[in-house]
């Protein structure tokens, strides 16, 4: 899932057309927009809704969408995702980074190869995460603030991954 704000139009846009095009494209990732509650103009609430049922990629977390709650807007992610989905893989990023999709996927597979099937981190019903300390740290590698990239960003599945 990628993080972002309502207000993030052009960030939605410039993923959609960049790394999000050949991640859904792939169709073992799914990128979703992440977004929080907050108070909207009439025409933005329009506009997101428009926009929603063109590309049907934006997720509307139960929280209050600010600054402050970044870390409930990924865990609140985390959840919703591995309640809604069969995903194998869930992640997350800033709208402000560029995803190298087929790095992150031939670094996942590598991943799955080394641990086993059996080993696949998880979100337990107790709403608690299970993280892999080496795929996250591996996972800062392929996700990077461009240089030459528009203000904007990403979300997906494999195999399926989310973002």
């Amino acid at each position: 899932g990628i993080l972002c704000r309502a207000s993030s139009t052009l960030a939605r846009y410039a993923i959609r057309s960049t790394w999000g095009e050949l991640a859904n494209a792939l169709r073992t990732v799914k990128v979703y927009f992440l977004l929080g509650h907050t108070k909207l103009s009439p025409h933005l609430m329009k506009e997101l809704k428009a926009e929603n049922e063109t590309y049907k990629d934006i997720v509307l977390l139960n929280m209050t969408d600010s600054y402050r709650n970044l870390f409930q807007k990924s865990y609140r992610w985390f959840e919703h995702a591995s309640k809604n989905t069969n995903c194998k893989y869930i992640f997350k990023t800033d709208d402000d980074g560029y995803v190298r999709v087929l790095t992150l996927l031939d670094h996942v597979r590598n991943y799955q190869r080394k641990i086993g099937p059996e080993n696949v981190p998880s979100v337990s019903m107790d709403g608690t995460i299970h993280i892999d300390l080496y795929l996250f740290w591996g996972i800062n590698m392929v996700c990077q603030q461009p240089r030459y990239y528009p203000h904007h960003h990403p979300y997906a599945t494999l195999d399926k991954i989310m973002f």
